[in-house]
C-alpha cells in the first residue's frame, strides 16, 4: 500500500510539474496583503519550481495553452483517482475547460501515462495513440 501511495504521489508531482513548467519565475503579490499571493501569482511562482522538462525551449510557445487550463486551478488529487475510483470529478473539470483539446493532444503526443488529461484516462489515450499508429501505417501502405 505504501508503494502505491508513493507512486501516486510521484504521478501527482509530475502532473504539477508539467502544468506549471516555464522558463522564468516571477512571483507577483496582489492586494491580499503583504507576503500573500493571488492564485495567479502562486501559479507563476510554482512554474520554476516544478519542471519535468517535457518539450524543449522552442516548444514553450506550444504550451501556452497551459496558462488557461482549469486543472492548474484545481486540486490535483482529483486527476489521479485510486485504481477503480471515479474519474467523474476530473472529467467534469475537463469538460468545462477551454483548452481540453490541446491538453489531450499534448498527453497523447508525449505518451503521458498517469492521470486524467483532456478528459481521458491512460487507457483511453493508449487506445487513441494505437489508432493513430494504425491509421498512419494504413496511409503509408496505400501509397
Amino acid at each position: 500500500m505504501w508503494e502505491s501511495r508513493r507512486d501516486e504521489g510521484q504521478a501527482r508531482e509530475r502532473h504539477l510539474r508539467l502544468a506549471h513548467s516555464s522558463a522564468t519565475v516571477t512571483p507577483i503579490a496582489d492586494s491580499q496583503g503583504p507576503g500573500q499571493l493571488s492564485a495567479r501569482g502562486a501559479q507563476r511562482l510554482m512554474r520554476g519550481i516544478f519542471n519535468l522538462g517535457y518539450g524543449t525551449a522552442s516548444s514553450l510557445s506550444d504550451r501556452a495553452w497551459m496558462e488557461d487550463a482549469l486543472c492548474a486551478q484545481t486540486d490535483p488529487d482529483i486527476f489521479y483517482p485510486e485504481k477503480g475510483g471515479s474519474t467523474a470529478p476530473a472529467t467534469s473539470v475537463c469538460n468545462n475547460c477551454a483548452v481540453r483539446a490541446e491538453c489531450l493532444e499534448y498527453a497523447v503526443s508525449n505518451d503521458i501515462r498517469h492521470g486524467i488529461w483532456g478528459g481521458t484516462s491512460d487507457n483511453d489515450r493508449k487506445r487513441m495513440a494505437r489508432e493513430r499508429r494504425v491509421g498512419r501505417a494504413a496511409q503509408g501502405g496505400s501509397r
